[in-house]
């Protein structure tokens, strides 16, 4: 029970590091998307 619990929360952890990264890359391409239209 103890493993399981661990294994439970490390899938839990990398979950939400995923997620953050995710919303850091749609910023970042967010923003370049405006810098390319403002150059048009």
């Amino acid at each position: 029970m103890g493993k399981k619990g661990k294994k439970e929360k490390k899938g839990r952890g990398a979950e939400k590091t995923a997620a953050k990264m995710e919303k850091k890359v749609s910023k970042r391409s967010r923003k370049e998307e405006i810098r390319v239209s403002t150059r048009m």
